[in-house]
C-alpha cells in the first residue's frame, strides 16, 4: 500500500523563483503563439480553397 512519508504529511508547494516564473511565462507565450499561428494558417488555407472553388464555379457558369 502506498503511504506518504511521515516527515511531510501536508507539504505545501514551494514558492516559485523569478527564473521559474519567467520560464513558465515564456512557455505559455510560445504555446499561445504556436496555436495562433496554426489557426491563422488554417484560416488562410481555407480562404484560399474557398476562393478557388468560387472562381472555378464562376468560370463554369460563364461557359
Amino acid at each position: 500500500m502506498l503511504q506518504r512519508p511521515a516527515a511531510a504529511p501536508f507539504s505545501t508547494p514551494q514558492p516559485s523563483t523569478p527564473e521559474q516564473l519567467g520560464r513558465r511565462a515564456r512557455r505559455a507565450w510560445l504555446l499561445f503563439a504556436a496555436i495562433a499561428l496554426a489557426i491563422a494558417t488554417a484560416a488562410l488555407y481555407g480562404a484560399g480553397l474557398y476562393g478557388r472553388t468560387t472562381e472555378v464555379g464562376a468560370l463554369a457558369a460563364q461557359g
